[in-house]
């Protein structure tokens, strides 16, 4: 397999310089390159507009950066929520909710991360605080339908 290369400018990466000064190693000179929101690395040699992807990288995760939310499972269970609304009425004690990711208006300012996550409310999303749920590590493989 070749290497996968990326222009620096393309895309939803936001790089970041590594090292304080330009390597120099086997005659060639290069700097180190991290995506401060997906974690992916590289390096960019000289004064080239492109990076190249360190290692066998995931596709999709280069193609389609994705900010990492430092939060390691992908379902939650509900311990109390305090919400009160229509929305929030899916969001029952001990129900299991797969984490979503946040709608386009608040993906800036409210962030799946460890103060609250987004799940799917009654037609919406909502997000879910800290205090209100646990995290359940692993896939969940029953789905649960409540109605009202």
């Amino acid at each position: 397999m070749g290497k996968y290369i990326i222009n620096l400018e393309e895309g939803n990466h936001n790089w970041h310089k590594v090292n304080m000064i330009t390597i120099t190693k086997n005659k060639q000179m290069y700097d180190k390159y991290k995506c401060l929101k997906c974690g992916i690395t590289g390096k960019r040699h000289g004064l080239s507009d492109s990076i190249v992807i360190d290692g066998n990288p995931n596709k999709d995760k280069v193609n389609n950066c994705i900010e990492e939310t430092g939060i390691n499972y992908t379902n939650i269970k509900i311990t109390n929520c305090k919400a009160i609304g229509k929305a929030f009425s899916n969001l029952l004690p001990d129900s299991i909710h797969l984490i979503i990711p946040p709608p386009i208006e608040y993906k800036d300012k409210y962030k799946n991360d460890y103060s609250g996550v987004w799940v799917m409310g009654v037609g919406e999303p909502v997000r879910v605080l800290k205090e209100e749920f646990i995290p359940v590590r692993g896939m969940i493989r029953r789905t649960v339908l409540l109605y009202k």
